[in-house]
């Protein structure tokens, strides 16, 4: 029931009441005059109280209206807050990854650059020393050239008379002697070469295997294939097959 209803009731059984003691002392047009003002006064208890429960009706709907709003605000903002947060987070994940991923080209283009330079200096090389090759041979070609000619044209002074052929023999043995000098010193040059060859060999397979223990090491540590590559000075592909053959030994 509404306050209207429980105001009505309560009016109508105080008239109710009241008419059983008034009845017997009021006349006719009395009772007509109070009946005609308890009306007038009902209307405007009724129109007073629709106005009041209107008001407040409009009242109680603003204030709902303005929570609902608010709080509808509260959660949008807070909603908004949380994909701003999330926006935020993978905004930085995907700069992080642009960056290591740049730091990895880069350092992969400077690993280019250097084996290019060494490349360069090793050809470069190569070239001096077929250049110096080239030279000792000719060196050594015009050296048993003239070394023949000698004994040619010997022989042809030892078809002279024998007092001059006595004469000729000495310088004869001599170019004899010095003809197979070349064939020395090549040997001795290939000599040289071969034992700094053999000592060369076991020197670059113990650094080898020094190298890749270290990149074992460095990995088990927990550094990345990136990082042993910079930190030993090594091709990034060479890393990832030795990590990979190690792993390949321990799942046998």
């Amino acid at each position: 029931m509404t306050t209207i209803e429980i105001i009505l009731l309560l009016v109508g059984c105080v008239f109710m009441i009241g008419s059983f003691f008034i009845s017997e002392k009021l006349s006719s047009s009395e009772l007509n005059k109070i009946a005609e003002l308890s009306e007038d006064e009902l209307k405007k208890i009724i129109e007073r109280e629709v106005n009041n429960a209107g008001t407040q009706m409009d009242d109680v709907i603003e204030q709902k209206i303005e929570e609902a709003g608010e709080q509808a605000e509260r959660a949008m903002e807070k909603e908004s807050n949380e994909q701003i947060m999330q926006i935020h987070e993978y905004s930085e994940t995907v700069m992080e990854s642009m960056k290591k991923t740049h730091d990895e080209i880069m350092f992969l283009y400077s690993m280019l650059n250097d084996k290019h330079t060494e490349m360069t200096s090793m050809t470069g090389d190569l070239q001096r020393l077929a250049a110096d090759i080239r030279n000792l041979q000719e060196n050594m070609s015009a050296k048993a050239g003239t070394s023949i000619r000698k004994p040619v044209a010997e022989s042809n002074v030892a078809q002279q008379p024998v007092m001059k052929q006595n004469a000729v023999v000495q310088p004869m043995t001599e170019t004899i002697d010095v003809q197979p000098e070349p064939e020395v010193q090549v040997n001795r040059f290939q000599e040289i070469q071969e034992p700094e060859q053999k000592t060369e060999k076991p020197e670059t397979a113990d650094a080898q295997g020094m190298s890749n223990d270290m990149i074992l090491k460095l990995y088990e540590q927990g550094l990345s294939k990136v990082e042993i590559a910079k930190q030993l000075g090594r091709g990034l592909g060479e890393v990832n097959l030795v990590i990979e053959l190690y792993k390949g030994d321990e799942n046998l």
